[in-house]
């Protein structure tokens, strides 16, 4: 716009653990730009809860399970459940602890199992280049940031404890990411690394992201807390900075996922 240009990188999760990746092209954009733009981050506070950390852990750990004590055989229909115990045996055989766990924390835990057998790793590779990258040339960074204050941290913990989530469609579609695509997530891996950008779309896989965050921010304690409209906060906020950066540097870089930067409701469609 104007002649001043934002590049943005969009980056992709998991990666191959041994992928090599030719920064070069990347640093040197950085290092040209006036300011850095990382994705939009979220903190939580909680009002007035100095030892929260300690004395909310309990409630925390209690949280993690189904409410009433069920366990996953009680809260999932038998197809879905003779899948995870298949799954299971084959990723995580010994931990028999997450049968007591919600679908959504249970299914989490057993994809980052399936991931670390497959050499796949979530570990950030690109963000920890690009900020290198802006430190050695002084280019300043900045990164929107939403802060959202819970009134009451015990009394929210202690009725997401015992409420149930609404997870069935994230348990499902997180089983066939599992069960059918982690070749195919290595390989748009390995073409995101080389570019190929017709390869990438080419290659579709089960998304589970906004089913599993559907889960979260549609639960009654979400949406009295503000978070339900986090994702249109987030983006707000992030295009807000775009908008400021294009303005004021004739060349700036920013990095966003690829979910937030390609399609109809992405950032850039925004």
């Amino acid at each position: 716009r104007d002649g001043h240009t934002l590049w943005v990188l969009g980056t992709l999760a998991p990666l191959p653990k041994r992928m090599e990746w030719n920064s070069a092209e990347v640093e040197a954009k950085v290092a040209a730009s006036g300011v850095l733009l990382l994705p939009p981050t979220v903190e939580l506070e909680a009002k007035g809860a100095a030892l929260g950390g300690i004395f909310l852990l309990p409630r925390l750990m209690r949280a993690r399970n189904n409410p009433g004590k069920e366990r996953l055989q009680d809260v999932l229909p038998p197809d879905d459940y003779a899948r995870w115990l298949a799954l299971k045996a084959r990723y995580l055989p010994r931990d028999d602890s997450l049968e007591k766990r919600r679908p959504i924390l249970a299914v989490m835990e057993l994809r980052d199992a399936a991931f670390e057998r497959n050499d796949l790793s979530w570990r950030d590779v690109v963000m920890r280049v690009v900020k290198r990258a802006a430190k050695d040339n002084d280019v300043p960074t900045e990164q929107p940031a939403l802060t959202l204050v819970v009134e009451d941290a015990k009394a929210a913990v202690k009725e997401f404890a015992d409420s149930p989530v609404n997870d069935l469609d994230c348990f499902r579609k997180t089983m066939d990411q599992v069960e059918n695509d982690l070749d195919t997530l290595a390989t748009r891996a390995n073409a995101w690394a080389q570019g190929e950008v017709a390869m990438l779309r080419e290659l579709p896989y089960t998304d589970n992201t906004q089913a599993c965050t559907d889960a979260i921010l549609s639960t009654g304690l979400a949406k009295r807390s503000g978070f339900s409209d986090l994702p249109a906060r987030a983006q707000a906020a992030w295009l807000a900075a775009a908008q400021k950066a294009i303005a004021e540097h004739p060349e700036s870089f920013a990095v966003l996922s690829m979910a937030r930067v390609m399609g109809e409701k992405g950032y850039l469609a925004e």
